[in-house]
Parts: structure tokens; sequence; C-alpha cells
């Protein structure tokens, strides 16, 4: 009885991993990523401030209740552009610019798309109607304004020089009059004498000489 040979398993395995890889299911590969990916985002607009708060122009009465154009001024903001211009609480704003305003909404997107220029306003108030000029403000520039004014910081004193003041009790001592000394950058300075009268002065003068 002959033996079987046994076949090494080395070159078996090699073969058959050398074919799974040929035949296997082949995927695409996928595009490499760009190195940057530019975002472009624009800018928001700033907010702009009337000094308004509104709310919808309706009748007021659950009975019968019914919304009219425009909206009803809530509150005017004190120093406000809308101050400023003469709006009331209570009055009805109608357009901006010539375009009708139906709700708080309408109104607030009206505002920031045409920004902070001087605004025409069509206004009821009872029966009467009206127009009023409003210069807007962005939201940013009405706060710096409402806020108080620091106090400015008090630069503090100069430390007084020893040697300048010997030096200028020595100078008034020769000149017989109040000596100071100003002492500027670099070396350059001011000498100060101080006199009542020209008679002082004539007399000052021919000590110095």
């Amino acid at each position: 009885m002959r033996s079987a040979r046994l076949r090494p398993l080395a070159p078996l395995l090699a073969g058959g991993l050398l074919a799974a890889c040929q035949f296997g299911p082949q995927r695409p590969v996928p595009d490499p990523l760009p190195e940057v990916l530019a975002w472009t985002r624009e800018a928001a607009a700033p907010e702009v401030f009337l000094g308004l708060e509104v709310r919808e122009n309706d009748s007021g009465s659950l009975d019968d209740l019914f919304f009219a154009p425009g909206v009803r001024v809530v509150e005017v903001a004190p120093g406000s552009p809308a101050e400023a211009a003469g709006i009331e609480r209570g009055d009805v704003v109608l357009t901006v610019q010539g375009e009708e305003v139906l709700d708080p909404a309408g109104l607030r997107s009206r505002l920031d798309a045409l920004g902070a220029v001087k605004l025409i306003l069509e206004v009821q108030r009872g029966d009467s109607v009206f127009e009023v000029a409003a210069e807007a403000r962005t939201l940013e520039s009405a706060r710096a304004a409402a806020e108080p004014a620091r106090p400015a910081t008090p630069k503090p004193a100069a430390e007084a020089d020893p040697d300048t003041e010997r030096l200028e009790r020595r100078l008034s001592e020769q000149v017989g009059a109040p000596v100071s000394i100003k002492r500027g950058s670099g070396g350059a300075g001011q000498l100060v004498i101080r006199y009542s009268s020209l008679d002082e002065l004539e007399g000052i003068l021919a000590h110095i000489r």
C-alpha cells in the first residue's frame, strides 16, 4: 500500500487568498476629500433699533374680534428715534417707507431690511393719519448711547525730583524771585521766573546782570 503524499499547506493557502483577492467584489475607491473646504457665510445685518414695542392691531374685543391693518404701539422707549419722531403709545403704524405693515414680525423684518436710515412712517392716531420721519439706528449704537459716560481716569501726578527742587531753591535765592524748572524730553526744559510787576522784573534782570 502506497502512502499518499501530503502537499504543503502554505502554497495552497496563498493561492486561495490570492484568488479571493482577485475575484472578490470590487468597490469603487472614493475620491479624496479636498484639503481645505472654504465655507462662506454671509454676515448677519445689524439689528435696527427704532424704540417701538408693538402688537397686532386687533379690535380688543373677544365678542367682535377682528384684525385691522398696521401694528399698535404698546411702548415707546425713552430717548429713542420713535420718541424723537413724536410717536406715542396707542398709535398705529400703518406703513414703513410706503410698504404696509401687517404684524410685529413684518415690522421687524422691514426695519432690518432697510437698515439704519431715515424712515418715513405712516401713523394713525384716532381718526387722523399722518407721516413722521424717524432716524433709525443700529441696536449696538443705541446701547452705546444709553450707557453712561465713564469718568476719565486722572493721570497720576509726577513725582518731585529732589535735585530739581534743590536747584530751584538755589536759583530763587540768587535771582531774588520764585523760580521753577520744567523738564522736557532729551534734557531740554524751561526756566520760569515769576514776577508781579515790570518793576520787579527789571530788578530781577539787574540782579542777574
